[in-house]
């Protein structure tokens, strides 16, 4: 098994997503009840675009600013995941002095 900060960071964000995913299903089954929809087959019908969501009209500023936005908030995501990892580790071990300078500083 890889003990990289890297690999740790990968695992935690895939178990962070599937906890993730479970809630939205759970959430998506409780509106579709409430509304009266679903069944075996789904029933998410009634939607917008082959996505779900009707997003064409959107201006292509706007939507290069919520990848920036979202870009962003991903980035510092991972650094205070990364910072968790850290502050939780027992032993940190680098190969040379400036290894890990910007997270150990």
């Amino acid at each position: 098994e890889d003990m990289t900060l890297e690999a740790e960071l990968r695992r935690l964000k895939s178990q962070q997503a599937e906890e993730g995913d479970k809630e939205r299903d759970r959430d998506d089954d409780q509106e579709l009840k409430r509304q009266g929809k679903g069944g075996k087959m789904g029933g998410k019908f009634g939607k917008v675009g082959k996505f779900g969501k009707g997003d064409f009209d959107e201006d292509p500023g706007e939507r290069a600013a919520k990848v920036f936005e979202d870009r962003r908030a991903q980035t510092r995501q991972d650094f205070e995941l990364q910072m968790k990892i850290l502050r939780e580790a027992e032993v940190i071990c680098t190969t040379t002095i400036a290894a890990g300078m910007d997270f150990l500083a």
